[in-house]
C-alpha cells in the first residue's frame, strides 16, 4: 500500500530496496521519486487529488563487454488492479519527459515463471529503446 503523497528530499540519497548486479544489471527503488508533474515525492505514493498511485524503480546496466542490454522488465502487481487503471511511463537517463509505454499483464513468464500468489506480472518489452550503460526509470 502506498502512503499519501508528500514532498521528499533526494539528498542524502536513500533506496528502499537495492538489488546488486546480476549479469551487469541492477535494480533499485529509491526512497524519493520524481513524478510526471515534476514534483519530488515519497516512493511509492498515493495522490488523493488525482486518485493515482506512483511507484518508481531504476534499472541500471553497466558497460562491461559481457553485459547485455535489458530486453524486458517484470514487476509484480496486485492481481485485483485492472489493466485500464494502469499507466506505465519511462524516462531514460533523465532525458526529456516521461513517455507512456506499452505493457502487458501476464501470470506466467518463460524466464521468471509464475507470478506470486495474488499478483500478476506487469511486463514491459524494451524493444531496443536503450542499450547497456543506461539508467531507466
Amino acid at each position: 500500500m502506498a502512503d499519501i503523497i508528500q514532498e521528499c528530499n533526494c539528498t542524502p540519497h536513500e533506496n528502499l530496496n537495492c538489488c546488486g548486479s546480476i549479469n551487469g544489471i541492477s535494480v533499485a527503488q529509491p526512497k524519493c521519486q520524481t513524478i510526471p508533474d515534476g514534483r519530488v515525492v515519497n516512493n511509492p505514493c498515493f495522490d488523493p487529488e488525482s486518485g493515482k498511485s506512483y511507484w518508481s524503480y531504476k534499472f541500471l546496466t553497466d558497460c562491461d563487454q559481457d553485459t547485455s542490454a535489458i530486453s524486458n522488465i517484470l514487476i509484480p502487481i496486485c492481481s485485483s488492479i485492472p489493466i485500464e487503471n494502469i499507466i506505465v511511463s519511462e524516462k531514460i537517463d533523465g532525458c526529456g519527459e516521461f513517455t507512456e509505454i506499452e505493457f502487458e499483464l501476464i501470470t506466467d513468464d518463460p524466464n521468471f515463471g509464475l507470478a506470486p500468489e495474488g499478483f500478476k506480472w506487469l511486463k514491459i518489452e524494451t524493444n531496443d529503446r536503450f542499450d547497456k550503460g543506461v539508467c531507466e526509470r
